[in-house]
């Protein structure tokens, strides 16, 4: 498909048994419809395997089981923590008797990584597993004081390693998707200029938030305004993406295409493009013949993309107004990240007036 294989990228889930690491990447797996599988769930014995491309990425997801057997195991051989590229340590935010358990289990990670030669500029994903919403909405002081009290800990026991923390809930999937891409995006090529034409779109139209997806879900690039420190209104955000991704999974199992959904929600307006890149190509009904195998094969230039954005309703025709011009900047972008995977010699392009 490419000259030019795709970079190969570890990333590795780990914590306690129960921390939620299998019920994450079936959230990750499915987008949408597994509820039921998550509530039936078995323990993880030794490793589960998964792989996913992203982009010009090739990724591979370790479910390591995090009962005690198999992390003694797993401490015995540096194998299973060798060349890692993103390390995901899950602590059950709702398991406060279990902290000091997870702490001293990190610290023995740490300890083989150590002799793995671990590269500690690459960051720590430190993930609150388990925040759904019904528990921080009862126990509101108890959580802020649970997270301020695990910081505090990890930053003094383990001073040379830099920490990125994340709450994360498998019943809202968008803060499962941005902390993976999070990890991801230091590897992607080209990101810096995707995400410069974001953030100018967002200035100018004043939108909340706005998110490029690919069409696994994944996070290529977003931004939103200041993040406001009100949690039912962050919580009301970051559901309404979920919906997007939700929406997202099932268009592309059933295959289908779309140009936009628009909703309200409240004082929001929500919309979502879903944009190609082949666009400029000969689309007869041969070439498109062979645009769907293409896109069949997991080809990333011929994938369908998604741009999210959340605004309030009083700029909505604003941002709506400059969404063809922002497309058309990220199509060019995504273009020359992915001019590997496509094959001029299949296509003609159209003639140029």
């Amino acid at each position: 498909m490419s000259n030019q294989p795709k970079k190969t990228i570890k990333v590795v889930l780990s914590g306690l048994d129960n921390a939620g690491k299998t019920s994450m990447l079936v959230g990750f797996k499915r987008m949408y419809g597994y509820e039921d599988e998550v509530h039936n769930l078995k323990p993880t014995l030794r490793i589960d395997y998964y792989k996913r491309e992203f982009l010009n990425l090739r990724l591979n997801f370790f479910d390591m089981g995090g009962q005690s057997k198999f992390r003694d195991m797993y401490i015995k051989r540096d194998m299973y923590f060798e060349s890692i590229d993103l390390l995901i340590y899950l602590i059950d935010i709702q398991d406060e008797m279990r902290f000091t358990e997870s702490i001293k289990y990190l610290s023995d990670v740490f300890g083989v990584l150590e002799n793995v030669s671990y590269v500690k500029d690459i960051p720590i994903f430190i993930c609150f597993s388990k925040a759904d919403y019904g528990f921080i909405k009862v126990n509101p002081d108890e959580y802020i004081a649970r997270r301020a009290m695990v910081k505090r800990l990890l930053r003094k026991v383990f001073p040379e390693y830099e920490f990125h923390f994340y709450i994360t809930s498998i019943y809202n999937l968008y803060t499962i998707i941005h902390m993976i891409s999070n990890g991801l995006r230091r590897y992607l090529e080209g990101y810096d200029e995707i995400q410069d034409s974001i953030v100018e779109y967002r200035d100018k139209t004043e939108i909340t938030q706005a998110i490029l997806f690919d069409h696994t879900g994944l996070v290529i690039s977003e931004t939103f305004s200041p993040k406001s420190k009100d949690f039912e209104l962050e919580n009301k955000i970051d559901r309404i993406i979920s919906g997007h991704l939700e929406f997202f999974g099932q268009l592309e199992d059933e295959d289908l295409e779309i140009t936009s959904i628009r909703g309200v929600d409240g004082e929001f307006m929500n919309v979502c493009y879903q944009f190609h890149l082949y666009n400029d190509l000969d689309q007869s009904e041969e070439q498109m013949k062979i645009i769907i195998e293409k896109k069949k094969s997991g080809n990333p230039y011929y994938a369908n993309y998604y741009f999210s954005i959340i605004s309030p309703l009083d700029n909505s025709i604003l941002a709506e107004n400059q969404i063809t011009e922002i497309i058309s900047k990220l199509s060019d972008y995504l273009k020359v990240i992915l001019i590997n995977y496509q094959k001029p010699t299949a296509f003609n392009q159209k003639p140029t007036t």
